[in-house]
């Protein structure tokens, strides 16, 4: 799927629980998050494009992000989320979609803006596996 979107021009990387099992810090991974940093509409364009069937998810009080679009693909579900951003008491805070490491052929997020992230959802055991295999790096 990655590939595909890349194709049609929206550049992506991995993050979430993908990013936590890519890294052997989990062996159960929920859904994908993809995380693109362009507009929403060429990433809508391109999942339409592809024949994506998918919905737009609502605002929430966590994101802030400037869309997120959920589709599933061979079964599996797959959240894109365009521009990456997290509710805070002092505004929206920004999570970039800047390339880490490769793995099983997939781009993926890097781990010190995840550990941010999930610090900011208030998932404190998610932020500190990962804060951890950083500063034991």
């Amino acid at each position: 799927m990655q590939r595909s979107l890349a194709a049609a021009g929206v550049r992506t990387v991995v993050g979430g629980s993908a990013l936590l099992a890519s890294l052997g810090l989990t062996d159960r991974v929920r859904d994908w998050d993809l995380i693109t940093d362009m507009a929403p509409e060429p990433a809508q364009r391109a999942l339409a494009d592809l024949g994506h069937r998918y919905r737009r998810l609502g605002p929430s009080d966590v994101f802030s992000s400037a869309a997120a679009y959920c589709f599933e693909v061979n079964g599996v579900s797959i959240d894109l989320i365009v521009r990456f951003a997290i509710n805070t008491a002092t505004g929206p805070v920004r999570i970039p979609a800047t390339p880490g490491a490769t793995w099983r052929g997939l781009t993926m997020a890097r781990p010190h803006d995840w550990a941010l992230a999930y610090a900011l959802m208030g998932r404190p055991e998610q932020a500190a596996a990962l804060t951890r295999l950083i500063e034991n790096r």
